[in-house]
């Protein structure tokens, strides 16, 4: 069955109550926990095998264990230990299998001066070993990464975009940004092109030329200052652009469409609201099926100055920006990992607060590590 008819279907049951006992409900499953629990943590798929590194433990540490997802068993493993631990950094997976992780933070999540890193690593998820990698020319948190078509790996962060050779292992590109980005968005128009969207106080919108090592200011930006958002590519070769978080602390569900078909005149318009109270930020996203659907899950929800970590999760129909309420997950994903399968996802560990011990009401910070799957009848 195609996704479309299960979504009709979907949508048809929820309305009607007395026919649900005849449709097949969409549900989380809880697979294996994670051995060691972490949030602000960096994941990505090699080999199948899904690589998870360091993050914020519940100790408010920054975690250096190097766990191994095996995609086919559902079976986790602890391959090994990062020479540096680090949480807000980036990774991407080689051509030939291992795993670069970039930068990070090293300080713990509640310390009031945080420091930073421009050390690298490369990690061998099949025997664990991890080297030393040639070193960023600056310590750098809370970016994003893109991968080229090329395999180079570009790292997003602070005033500059770093491009890494994976056939010298070496940084080899240095591109200066317009304005300097933290916590933005990033979406990978071509092979040469990035689009980076927002930040932390900032509202501008930038394309970046990779291999003109030119970066370009767009007439379009936000209608404000939002920062921990997310952006996709839309088949029409449009960027939407998914929540946020404002300057005051609030968060947003509202969406922006970003259209670049002229490249001297890029506009900006209103995108559907994903329907989420209070709005989010610090959420996941993954695209699926041939670029057709995307899942938007998770972060939190902030309004004046109060956080709730969220379990709600959105299926969004990318040809006609149709936005569907998915049923939400057994437990908030607040700074989460997301890993992607041809059919679903799989959302990983992250930050949400209980009431503690001390008389039932000290709430304690958690790092989860809850795994949780959505399968959707998605044709592979």
């Amino acid at each position: 069955m195609r996704l479309a008819c299960v979504v009709i279907a979907f949508i048809f049951v929820s309305h009607n109550p007395a026919l649900a006992q005849d449709k097949p409900a969409l549900h989380w499953e809880t697979l294996n926990p994670m051995p060691v629990g972490v949030f602000d943590a960096a994941v990505c798929v090699s080999g199948g095998h899904a690589v998870l590194t360091g993050g914020f433990d519940s100790a408010g540490g920054v975690a250096s264990a190097i766990q191994v997802l095996d995609m086919s068993t559902m079976a986790w493993r602890v391959v090994g230990q990062l020479k540096q631990p680090r949480a807000f950094h980036e990774q991407a997976s080689l051509p030939d299998g291992r795993i670069l992780v970039i930068g990070g933070q090293t300080t713990g999540p509640f310390e009031r001066k945080r420091q930073t890193t421009a050390s690298c690593e490369i990690i061998n998820p099949r025997t664990g070993e991890v080297s030393d990698a040639d070193a960023l020319p600056r310590p750098i948190s809370d970016g994003c990464v893109e991968t080229l078509p090329d395999g180079r790996i570009v790292s997003i962060a602070g005033p500059t975009v770093e491009v890494f050779d994976p056939n010298t292992m070496k940084w080899s590109q240095t591109v200066r940004l317009r304005r300097p980005r933290k916590a933005c968005a990033t979406v990978l128009l071509d092979e040469h092109r990035i689009l980076v969207i927002g930040g932390e106080r900032e509202a501008s919108i930038e394309e970046v030329h990779i291999d003109t090592g030119v970066s370009r200011m767009l007439a379009a930006s936000l209608p404000d200052a939002f920062d921990d958002l997310a952006a996709i590519k839309l088949p029409d070769g449009r960027a939407w652009v998914l929540g946020g978080q404002h300057a005051t602390g609030d968060t947003t569900d509202q969406t922006w469409l970003i259209d670049l078909s002229d490249p001297r005149n890029a506009t900006i318009t209103d995108g559907p609201r994903l329907g989420i109270t209070g709005g989010m930020a610090d959420h996941c996203v993954a695209v699926l099926a041939q670029n057709k659907w995307a899942i938007v899950l998770g972060g939190e929800s902030q309004r004046h100055g109060s956080d709730t970590e969220l379990n709600v999760a959105r299926l969004l129909k990318l040809d006609d920006l149709k936005v569907y309420s998915l049923p939400p997950m057994p437990l908030p994903h607040d700074d989460s990992c997301i890993v992607t399968l041809p059919n679903g996802v799989i959302v990983l560990g992250g930050y949400r607060v209980e009431q503690g011990a001390v008389l039932g009401v000290v709430p304690e910070p958690v790092a989860g590590n809850e795994v949780h799957r959505l399968t959707l009848p998605i044709e592979k």
